[in-house]
């Protein structure tokens, strides 16, 4: 299969190679997924140029957690009914060397998520519901959340640069949580927090527990169909651009996401 790798951590034009590699094999209790678009992700750019302490794990990666496509081979234990099934994939390079920036790639069946029957195409419905969401994106975003706040609760992933801004729009007794920061040691405004009684949660999106992952799962499948989930699209790229794909989702305004085209 033809799949993009990298063999040790730096600058995406400097480790990504793109080349032909082995096909895998779905194994007891996984799927195989055929990837029509891998999706990249803050974290994935972490791994790769080594932040937040992330060494290399495994020899190779594939890299990309997010994606989707087709169910094309299943491993013992998994209902054979689910081959040709149209799927989202997630946590597909969670503690695993293979992500979805490949042809096929093999995950666990429960991560491997039924698209619902009347989303003709996930990127297209992404970028209906950015349409039909407020246009964050059009607007300043810090004057935006400060006429919609004060707020309860706050999914924070830029805690260092947007600390400040959560702080004076969150209401007494409110709280963050927060799996993402490009600055691993921000600065804490200790007695601002406190005084509002503020509580903070840290939180990696890979260890999260798995009712929280089902109910995620199942709120999120949910917007898609509803055309309410705000993804919007930056650009989409073909395989052997994912190093000009990564540094664009380094520069792409914030919410919005860079697809790779994998698969027809």
């Amino acid at each position: 299969m033809r799949a993009a790798w990298y063999d040790e951590q730096g600058p995406a034009a400097d480790v990504l190679q793109v080349g032909e590699v082995a096909d895998p094999v779905a194994g007891p209790g996984e799927v195989r997924v055929r990837v029509a678009f891998s999706a990249v992700h803050v974290g994935d750019i972490g791994k790769r140029r080594g932040w937040w302490g992330s060494t290399m794990t495994f020899p190779r990666v594939i890299p990309h957690g997010d994606g989707a496509g087709v169910i094309d081979q299943v491993g013992e234990g998994v209902d054979p009914g689910r081959v040709g099934e149209r799927v989202w994939v997630y946590l597909a390079q969670s503690y695993r060397p293979f992500g979805t920036a490949a042809e096929f790639t093999v995950v666990p069946a429960d991560r491997a998520v039924p698209v619902p029957a009347d989303v003709a195409d996930v990127p297209e419905a992404l970028k209906l519901g950015a349409d039909r969401a407020l246009a964050v994106d059009e607007a300043d975003q810090a004057e935006l959340a400060k006429k919609i706040g004060p707020v309860d609760r706050i999914a924070e992933v830029a805690f260092d640069g947007n600390l400040a801004l959560d702080v004076e729009i969150l209401r007494y007794g409110g709280s963050i949580a927060t799996y993402a920061t490009r600055d691993p040691q921000p600065a804490i405004p200790y007695w601002e927090l406190a005084f509002k009684n503020i509580r903070v949660e840290f939180l990696s999106n890979e260890d999260f527990p798995a009712e929280a992952n089902e109910q995620a799962v199942a709120d999120l499948t949910e917007a898609v169909a509803a055309g309410d989930l705000l993804y919007p699209i930056a650009a989409r790229l073909p395989l052997d651009q994912i190093a000009q794909a990564h540094d664009l989702t380094e520069l792409a305004p914030s919410g919005h996401r860079v697809l790779i085209e994998v698969t027809k």
